[in-house]
């Protein structure tokens, strides 16, 4: 310490000025380990690895993004799948074929708050889930409906589409109709 006294000392007689003994200074602080710049290091030390521990945070979410947003993609894909025609002769199985020639396909209830009708063809007569109908009252088409509830005797059916505001009732037939 003495030594940088008396180089600051000699520096001042030689007319160096006080920027020179500033910057000297400095530099004799970070030698001698001052308190101040020591804490001044630590604290930028301690920014960065926040900073460093943020943008892992961030690449961890934006892969997380990114696997949801894949799983998404996924589904949306799935969705746009057209369903087969109803009634077309490679996608529905021959017991299909029967509920669409057979016996009549009538409707029993309707639920005019949910579009639901329960049609009396179920699992038994070929019917399933995405079958296409419409659905016909004294020769009028009335509505256009799906299947999507089937069981073993009856199938819910919801209306996709009603004709001139009519709405279909208990007693109208299904017919197969053509996406």
């Amino acid at each position: 310490m003495a030594r940088t006294w008396m180089l600051v000392v000699v520096g001042l007689a030689a007319g160096w000025g006080a920027g020179f003994v500033c910057g000297w200074s400095g530099l004799v602080a970070r030698q001698a380990g001052d308190p101040a710049e020591q804490r001044l290091i630590r604290a930028q030390q301690a920014r960065l690895v926040v900073l460093q521990r943020e943008g892992d945070l961030a690449r961890a979410q934006a892969a997380a993004w990114a696997g949801q947003c894949a799983a998404a993609q996924a589904e949306a894909a799935l969705l746009r799948r057209t369903p087969p025609a109803a009634g077309s002769a490679e996608t529905l199985p021959a017991a299909a074929a029967e509920a669409l020639t057979g016996d009549p396909i009538r409707v029993l209830e309707v639920n005019a708050a949910l579009s639901m009708l329960v049609v009396d063809a179920g699992r038994a007569r070929g019917m399933r889930a995405g079958m296409c109908f419409g659905v016909v009252h004294e020769r009028e088409p009335v509505a256009d409906v799906r299947a999507v509830d089937v069981r073993e005797a009856l199938t819910g059916v919801v209306i996709e589409r009603t004709y001139a505001g009519k709405t279909p009732v208990a007693g109208d037939r299904l017919v197969a109709r053509k996406k």
